[in-house]
């Protein structure tokens, strides 16, 4: 039998990596794999690296990782104002570990000799920036599917853990270590069991004090760095929810052609709009949400 520990969607959060690290101690794993985005809107993605790499673990690239490699190459400034801290994480990692990220696979296939194929992508092969989901229609998601051999799969980039079944597709998400959108402060993996009969998916929940996270970001100054972006940042890890997307959803919808401003951020949230503008994806778990604004007043820049 083979037994993988699977993770995804680190984004930088270091303590909820250790969280992880530790419930794996004393366990035997033939590998652990990360599917993509190890960096990015945490602080300390340098770190995650560090101890990523240097644990010997199978990794991948994710669409967090495709932002920072392509923000000048690929996007024009403009097109990046949504994650003006891209130079910041630039400066954080380096061109050597910028160097290492480049070369980095996109998507991998697992065999082993006891076990069927297993394809690990980010998102969705070929793409890192769509995936599957518990709602996903069946045919769009078969259509995601079409091109994998593999009939087990592997991928990340929701922030949600769940299995499901398609056609001949046995797909798992692990779930998010660092970043979860579900309104619950845990850091997720999984465990899969691999024999001839096919992989057995065991998921683990790990509650995590986000409070060092908290300091971190503030220590290193995202409001003042970031101003209403980096706001927003700390804001959506202390709902578990995402929203950065869902903020920008509801300014185009109600206030199309507006600049973001902490007037309207207060609005959102004062006025309980984050669970309307929650894509459908992520409606879960809507009596934990905290419509609560934000942590204090500042200026609209």
């Amino acid at each position: 039998m083979t037994r993988l520990a699977v993770l995804s969607d680190i984004h930088g959060n270091l303590p909820a990596l250790e969280a992880v690290i530790a419930d794996m101690e004393g366990e035997h794993f033939d590998r652990v794999v990360v599917a993509g985005d190890l960096i990015n809107i945490g602080p300390w993605s340098r770190e995650v690296l560090e101890t990523v790499f240097g644990r010997g673990w199978v990794v991948i690239r994710g669409n967090h990782e495709h932002y920072l490699l392509d923000r000048v190459a690929l996007h024009p400034p403009q097109a990046l104002k949504d994650w003006a801290f891209l130079d910041f994480l630039a400066e954080q990692l380096g061109e050597a570990w910028q160097a290492r990220l480049a070369v980095m696979p996109d998507e991998l296939s697992l065999r082993f000799a006891d076990a069927p194929p297993l394809r690990v992508v980010h998102a969705a092969p070929g793409n890192p920036f769509r995936t599957v989901t518990p709602v996903t229609a069946e045919d769009d998601a078969l259509a995601m599917l079409a091109s994998v051999d593999e009939c087990s799969v592997v991928a990340g980039h929701y922030h949600m853990a769940f299995e499901r079944r398609l056609a001949q597709w046995h797909f798992i998400n692990p779930g998010p270590v660092g970043a979860p959108h579900d309104g619950l402060q845990d850091a997720c993996y999984a465990v899969l069991e691999g024999d001839a009969a096919g992989w057995r998916v065991e998921h683990r929940r790990l509650p995590v004090d986000n409070s060092r996270l908290l300091e971190e970001m503030q220590r290193l100054g995202y409001v003042e760095r970031f101003g209403l972006r980096g706001q927003l940042i700390i804001k959506q890890f202390r709902l578990a929810r995402p929203l950065f997307v869902s903020f920008r959803r509801w300014v185009r919808q109600q206030h199309s052609g507006q600049e973001w401003s902490y007037s309207l951020l207060d609005e959102f949230l004062r006025g309980g709009h984050l669970w309307h503008a929650l894509a459908p994806e992520y409606q879960f778990n809507q009596h934990l949400l905290d419509p609560a604004p934000i942590d204090r007043e500042q200026p609209d820049r």
